[in-house]
């Protein structure tokens, strides 16, 4: 079974506005790395321009369509990005792998989307080492979804 029991597929992208915490697209606001949507007095809701969204979603637009998918989803969950990253730290996690990782990884609370990522260490430290552009791609993703979805393609 590995990983795969924790990768949803671009499907679930449709399911997770369901699946967000109320309220969240209102309190998330994009970082300064990109301008934030409804500067200069515009409605917050107008959102990301097609080169604001272009030039946030570059450094991953190239990824593997379940991959992209999983960090798009899992950047609404910065707080369990950073658990995530501390728990890849601990010595003892770190030669799982396989049927092993996902036993150990599924009593542990965090979102799907979070635990997908911890077999690629790398993107999960990209989301976590640039926590004002992760909040940008999860404000861009919650509120302007089928944009950020066509910037991709």
């Amino acid at each position: 079974m590995g990983f795969r029991v924790w990768v949803h597929g671009v499907s679930a992208v449709a399911l997770l506005v369901g699946q967000l915490q109320p309220g969240l697209a209102q309190t998330m606001s994009p970082g300064s790395a990109v301008s934030a949507p409804g500067a200069a007095g515009q409605p917050e809701l107008q959102g990301y321009s097609q080169e604001q969204l272009d030039a946030l979603l570059a450094p991953i637009a190239l990824y593997p369509d379940t991959l992209l998918t999983q960090m798009l989803m899992a950047s609404v969950y910065p707080a369990e990005i950073e658990q995530a990253l501390r728990w890849l730290d601990d010595p003892a996690h770190k030669a799982l792998g396989g049927d092993a990782l996902t036993a150990t990884l599924t009593p542990i609370n965090w979102d799907p989307s979070v635990k997908s990522l911890v077999p690629f260490p790398a993107q999960l430290a990209m989301l976590g080492d640039k926590l004002d552009w992760t909040e940008q791609l999860a404000w861009a993703f919650t509120n302007q979804q089928s944009d950020v979805m066509d910037a991709v393609q």
